[in-house]
Order: C-alpha cells, then structure tokens, then sequence
C-alpha cells in the first residue's frame, strides 16, 4: 500500500496552517490599548453646578494620580463627562449617549437621586456600572445590580438629624422643594422623628415666592424649621423668614454647604446643618487637601473626596478585571474596609456602603466649620 500521497497532503496540510496562524499573528498582533475611557454624568450647569464642580475636580486629582501610576493595565484612563443639570430627563439622553455612541461601560454618577433612578434600568438593561458619590435617596438602595454609591441612604441622615433634634425640640415644621431627593429625604425624617411634626410645606423648583407656605408655618409656632431644598433656593427662603419675622432656629442639609451660604451675610450663622465629614486628620488626607488645594486653590469639600475616592476605587476595579463590567460588579461587591480620604468604604449586597459618619455644621467667620 502506498502511504505517500497522505503523508504528502498531511505535510502540507501542516504547513497551510502553519501559514495561516503566522499571517493570522502578523495581521492582527496582540493589541494593548492606546487609553481606557469611563463616562461621567455631573451637572455642570444649573442649579447645583458648583457640587458638579467639586465632584469633577475631585475625580480629575485622582484621575491624574492613577495614570502617574500607570494608567489601568499599562493604559492611560480618560473620562468623557457630560452635563445632565441634575434634570433627569437630561441623565437619561446622556447615557444613552455614553452607552450607544461611546460603547462606554462605566460610568461616574449620576449625582442627583432623580437622575440616578432614571438612569438605572436603562444601566442594568446593559450591565453598565454606575457608580455615584451622591445619589443619596432610600430608593437607590434596590435600583439594580450593577448600582453603587460612595455616599449613604438619606435614611442614615434623616435619622441622625432625627435623633439630634429630638433631644432639643418638642415640635418642628419642614419646608423642602418638590424633587426626588427632598420629598426622600422629608419622608425618612417623618418616619424617624419622634417627637411632632406640625407641618410639612413644599415648592416647585422654579418657584421664588414661598411667602405662603412660610405663613403656614409661623401660624403653628414650630421649636425649629427644618429646609431640605438645593443651593439656589436658600437665598430667598431666607430673605422672606426675615421678612415674615419668623426667629426659630434652621436646619439644613449638606446642600447647604456651597458659596450660596455666603450670600446669606450674617443669616447663615442662624443655619446648623448636617453632612458627612472627614474622619479624624491623619498624614493621607493631609497629602490629598495639600495636593488639592495647591492644584485648585480651594480647600476640598467632603464632596471632592467623595468624587476622588470612587475614583480611585473604580480604578482598582479596573486594573483587576479589564473592561469586564460583570468583573467590576463582583469586584465592587467585594470591596470592605477600603481606607480613602473620605472615610472608610465597605459594600453592602445593595451597592450601599456601611457606617456613614455624619456631623452637624454652621458657618463662622466665613467658613464652614463643625459643631463640636
């Protein structure tokens, strides 16, 4: 029998695939990518677009500290940002952008609770990663798998504030604008406040005349007002609690901390408000206000920590998996005891992290300074 035909079509049949993985390895060479690109949503106009500031400057500082390290896997890491106002019809337009003209994974933000639960079917529709340092509503704690947030539940806050004030106020009224976050927010304060509640008043966002709900509330004589509202509105509250004579002591939350309450002269010393704060000082978070202030000449605000840190950890996601958004997922599930500057990070099995640390705040001398 001659064997020599098949040895011959077997020889060559070697070497056409020999051939075949050569050109095969010339024509398409093991690829290391040029940079990695992640989105971001902030509000960079509008309202709050001074938070939107912080948030972006924060993650820019680390941004730029990840790629002097080497960037993610050897490769540079760029953001692309877009500006959804806090509106969050706006979000929605603009992840779809990232998501459908961008081929983007991974996203920063939304900061707004209304813009992060419109945004978060359509993230858990693509196993996109959201990852927030702001969205604070109780409902973004069941919005999906692939949603996370280095900043608490309103729950966390609404009962500290719950139980500050309950130890000083038999009675108290609240004022709040007519959005996601506040009508959240005036919600877990009801729900956790044990003493009265004389009155609740709200306003549509582009309303500037709150006169008649103010009456409404002097009319019950409150021990204390509570104003859960966004930066833009403390001015004319303010000016119209003066001119209606109303003299209780105010609370607010952290939207209270931007310049806005500078405008307010000598009233924002009447305003105690509550917000996370840096943990006790250590040579880290000195390094990174050091580093910020001498890049953005301003002192950082807990939000630009906040912005920095999910930064950082996104980054580590990252670096461990690749673009892999089910990777990161686990990865960020499995995150416990990170140390950043804004605090301790740990995930619970909702994306939320544990231990918040809140504390109550006031101006004095042109700053914002805790209560000790």
């Amino acid at each position: 029998m001659n064997n020599t035909k098949p040895m011959i079509i077997g020889i060559v049949s070697v070497i056409i695939l020999l051939i075949g993985i050569v050109t095969y390895a010339l024509l398409t060479p093991t690829q290391k990518k040029d940079s990695i690109t992640i989105g971001v949503i902030f509000p960079q106009t509008g309202p709050i677009a001074e938070v939107g500031g912080f948030l972006f400057n924060g993650v820019d500082l680390a941004l730029q500290e990840i790629n002097a390290h080497g960037g993610v896997r050897g490769a540079p890491l760029n953001i692309l940002i877009e500006d959804d106002q806090c509106v969050p019809k706006n979000t929605v337009t603009a992840l779809h952008k990232l998501i459908e003209v961008d081929a983007l994974q991974f996203i920063i933000g939304p900061f707004c609770s209304g813009s992060m639960l419109a945004a978060a079917p359509i993230a858990e529709e693509n196993r996109v990663i959201l990852f927030s340092p702001g969205a604070s509503s109780p409902e973004v704690t069941d919005a999906g798998d692939y949603i996370f947030r280095t900043t608490p539940s309103d729950i966390h806050q609404a009962q500290y504030f719950s139980t500050t004030l309950a130890e000083k106020f038999e009675n108290v009224a609240i004022i709040h604008v007519e959005n996601k976050w506040a009508t959240d927010m005036t919600h877990a304060f009801t729900q956790s406040f044990p003493n009265t509640i004389v009155t609740i008043q709200s306003f549509e966002n582009d309303v500037t005349d709150v006169r008649t709900q103010l009456l409404k509330i002097k009319e019950q004589k409150p021990d204390a007002l509570l104003i859960f509202v966004y930066p833009n509105h403390y001015p004319f509250i303010t000016q119209q609690l003066v001119t209606l004579g109303i003299d209780v002591p105010l609370f607010a939350t952290h939207t209270f901390e931007t310049s806005v309450a500078f405008q307010l002269g000598e009233n924002a010393q009447r305003y105690t408000y509550t917000n996370l704060d840096y943990p006790e000082e250590n040579s880290d978070i000195a390094a990174f206000k050091n580093k910020f202030f001498t890049k953005y000449d301003e002192e950082p605000s807990i939000w630009v920590a906040l912005a920095y840190d999910t930064t950082l950890i996104l980054g580590e996601a990252l670096n461990a998996c690749g673009e892999d958004s089910d990777c990161v997922k686990d990865y960020l599930y499995a995150v416990q005891g990170y140390t950043g500057v804004s605090g301790v990070k740990s995930f619970n099995e909702n994306g939320d992290i544990t231990d918040p640390y809140y504390v109550l705040k006031t101006v004095s001398d042109g700053k914002f300074v805790r209560i000790q």
